[in-house]
């Protein structure tokens, strides 16, 4: 996942973030604006995360795991 430098379509105004595109764990697809929501530990196994999309995040309540960064 890389940002492009386009404005995510759920940042706040006046509150620049980079658009990440990438697979929502919730719906099951790709999609631009992902975040990360939760991680799953490393402990014998690789570990990993878990992303959602805007619309999923506002139609679940998910709350991301870390501000994005400016």
């Amino acid at each position: 996942m890389t940002g492009t430098g386009q404005p995510d379509s759920g940042s706040n105004p006046g509150q620049r973030q980079t658009s990440r595109f990438g697979y929502c764990s919730w719906h099951q697809g790709h999609s631009s604006g992902v975040r990360l929501i939760s991680v799953q530990e490393q402990g014998s196994g690789p570990g990993g995360g878990q992303y959602a999309c805007h619309s999923c995040r506002v139609a679940y309540d998910l709350v991301p795991f870390a501000k994005e960064p400016r």
